[in-house]
Protein backbone atom coordinates (compact mmCIF):
# COMPACT_ATOMS: atom_id res chain seq x y z
CA UNK A 1 0.00 0.00 0.00
CA UNK A 2 2.94 2.68 0.80
CA UNK A 3 4.16 1.92 -2.38
CA UNK A 4 1.26 2.41 -4.52
CA UNK A 5 0.76 6.00 -2.33
CA UNK A 6 4.97 6.50 -3.12
CA UNK A 7 4.12 6.13 -6.51
CA UNK A 8 1.46 8.18 -6.88
CA UNK A 9 2.89 11.23 -5.22
CA UNK A 10 6.01 10.46 -7.67
CA UNK A 11 4.07 10.56 -10.52
CA UNK A 12 1.92 13.41 -9.74
CA UNK A 13 5.07 15.19 -8.76
CA UNK A 14 6.63 14.55 -12.30
CA UNK A 15 3.63 16.53 -13.93
CA UNK A 16 4.05 18.94 -12.03
CA UNK A 17 8.30 19.45 -12.86
CA UNK A 18 7.24 19.04 -16.41
CA UNK A 19 4.39 21.60 -16.40
CA UNK A 20 6.75 24.27 -15.03
CA UNK A 21 9.19 23.23 -17.41
CA UNK A 22 6.69 23.63 -20.04
CA UNK A 23 5.91 26.69 -18.66
CA UNK A 24 9.79 28.51 -18.09
CA UNK A 25 10.45 27.71 -21.94
CA UNK A 26 6.95 29.14 -22.70
CA UNK A 27 6.93 32.84 -25.08
CA UNK A 28 4.34 34.42 -22.44
CA UNK A 29 7.05 33.84 -19.75
CA UNK A 30 10.39 34.36 -21.47
CA UNK A 31 8.46 37.89 -22.49
CA UNK A 32 7.06 38.73 -18.87
CA UNK A 33 10.36 38.29 -17.35
CA UNK A 34 12.38 40.32 -20.42
CA UNK A 35 9.59 43.03 -20.01
CA UNK A 36 11.62 46.49 -19.44
CA UNK A 37 15.27 44.78 -19.94
CA UNK A 38 16.80 47.14 -23.02
CA UNK A 39 19.84 45.82 -22.75
CA UNK A 40 20.51 43.37 -25.12
CA UNK A 41 22.99 40.81 -23.30
CA UNK A 42 20.91 41.11 -19.78
CA UNK A 43 18.14 40.02 -21.92
CA UNK A 44 19.82 36.90 -23.51
CA UNK A 45 21.05 36.19 -20.23
CA UNK A 46 17.53 35.75 -18.72
CA UNK A 47 16.56 34.24 -22.11
CA UNK A 48 18.89 31.52 -21.20
CA UNK A 49 18.68 30.87 -17.64
CA UNK A 50 14.76 30.68 -18.38
CA UNK A 51 15.90 27.41 -21.28
CA UNK A 52 17.83 26.14 -18.60
CA UNK A 53 15.85 26.34 -15.92
CA UNK A 54 12.94 24.82 -18.13
CA UNK A 55 15.21 21.92 -19.21
CA UNK A 56 15.97 21.16 -15.83
CA UNK A 57 12.77 21.02 -14.60
CA UNK A 58 11.54 18.70 -17.36
CA UNK A 59 14.57 16.70 -16.65
CA UNK A 60 13.46 16.25 -13.16
CA UNK A 61 10.12 15.48 -14.21
CA UNK A 62 10.87 12.84 -16.48
CA UNK A 63 13.13 11.37 -13.94
CA UNK A 64 10.52 11.32 -11.43
CA UNK A 65 7.97 9.62 -13.50
CA UNK A 66 10.33 6.90 -14.27
CA UNK A 67 10.76 6.65 -10.74
CA UNK A 68 7.00 6.54 -10.04
CA UNK A 69 6.51 3.76 -12.56
CA UNK A 70 9.50 1.98 -11.57
CA UNK A 71 7.94 1.64 -7.52
CA UNK A 72 4.67 0.20 -9.03
CA UNK A 73 6.93 -2.38 -11.57
CA UNK A 74 9.71 -3.08 -8.72
CA UNK A 75 8.32 -2.75 -5.29
CA UNK A 76 11.10 -5.33 -3.37
CA UNK A 77 13.71 -2.63 -4.79
CA UNK A 78 12.40 0.65 -3.84
CA UNK A 79 14.98 1.76 -1.98
CA UNK A 80 17.66 1.24 -4.54
CA UNK A 81 15.16 3.42 -6.65
CA UNK A 82 15.22 6.11 -4.20
CA UNK A 83 18.60 6.02 -3.63
CA UNK A 84 19.84 5.88 -7.35
CA UNK A 85 16.83 9.17 -8.01
CA UNK A 86 18.62 11.06 -5.28
CA UNK A 87 22.29 10.42 -6.76
CA UNK A 88 20.43 11.52 -10.24
CA UNK A 89 19.01 14.49 -8.56
CA UNK A 90 22.31 15.81 -6.95
CA UNK A 91 24.52 15.43 -10.05
CA UNK A 92 21.80 17.52 -12.19
CA UNK A 93 21.66 20.06 -9.92
CA UNK A 94 25.65 20.12 -9.22
CA UNK A 95 25.23 20.89 -13.20
CA UNK A 96 22.46 22.98 -13.05
CA UNK A 97 24.26 25.24 -10.25
CA UNK A 98 27.45 24.88 -12.57
CA UNK A 99 26.17 26.31 -15.98
CA UNK A 100 24.13 29.39 -14.39
CA UNK A 101 27.07 30.19 -12.11
CA UNK A 102 29.62 30.29 -14.82
CA UNK A 103 26.95 32.21 -17.52
CA UNK A 104 26.45 34.79 -14.19
CA UNK A 105 30.21 34.96 -13.97
CA UNK A 106 30.16 35.90 -17.58
CA UNK A 107 27.57 38.50 -17.20
CA UNK A 108 28.46 40.38 -14.39
CA UNK A 109 30.98 41.97 -16.42
CA UNK A 110 29.37 43.73 -18.82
Amino acid sequence: MKEIIIGIVFIIGALLFIAAGFYFKSKKYLAALCYGIYDEKQKKAKEFFANVTGYFSMALGYLTLICGIMFFVFPKIKYYIALIYIIIFAVMAMIYMSICGNKVRSTKGA
